[in-house]
């Protein structure tokens, strides 16, 4: 018995018929609502999405089969301070590109190329830049909600801190605090030893 499996759904889905992508570039704007944002942040690890949206434009290429997906996103959220674990508001602007293929239709030649390369000498090869290896289109849709998480993702800052805090301890001082350990006398652990 053939096993189907079970596709996972996004947190926040915008779906766009591959059909209606046109050569000439259409603008959208797309924005998260608020059951969204919460999935988005419990996904992301995060304390809270406040907001969520993108400025987006969506075009073929000349080749009619790729779909060119670039914009900028803009986020406010919420994350853990590393130094105190209190709440730190950050407000993410990122501009991104992305790219979606109908893999039925067409292959990527430098993809094709490498799959080949990698069968025939068994030696992992280096991974392909996105628009030489584009996502598929799925279903005759591409999913823009699910390219902005992503690139949210990305553009979040993994180790953020309040303002004005900062480690007690830096890489330096820890540094030199390791030197002067191995300065010390070898025999100074035994002092205590003659008890």
């Amino acid at each position: 018995m053939k096993r189907q499996s079970k596709k996972i759904r996004p947190e926040w889905s915008y779906l766009v018929p591959a059909e209606n992508v046109e050569l000439a570039p259409s603008r959208l704007e797309i924005s998260a609502g608020k059951e969204q944002m919460a999935a988005v942040a419990r996904r992301l690890g995060i304390i809270a999405v406040e907001d969520l949206r993108a400025d987006l434009q969506v075009s073929r290429d000349y080749n009619d089969h790729i779909i060119h997906v670039y914009g900028t996103l803009f986020a406010d959220i919420t994350k853990e301070c590393v130094i105190t674990l209190e709440p730190v508001k950050l407000h993410i602007e990122e501009s991104f590109e992305g790219w979606f293929a109908d893999n039925d239709k067409t292959v990527s030649f430098v993809k094709a190329r490498r799959d080949r390369l990698k069968v025939r000498t068994g030696i992992d090869v280096p991974v392909l830049e996105e628009d030489e290896d584009p996502e598929p289109i799925e279903d005759g849709k591409i999913d823009v909600g699910e390219l902005v998480v992503q690139n949210l993702c990305l553009a979040m800052p993994e180790y953020p801190h309040k303002e004005g805090v900062t480690y007690d301890i830096t890489d330096e001082d820890q540094s030199q605090k390791e030197k002067s350990e191995l300065r010390k006398n070898p025999f100074a652990a035994l002092k205590d030893w003659k008890k």
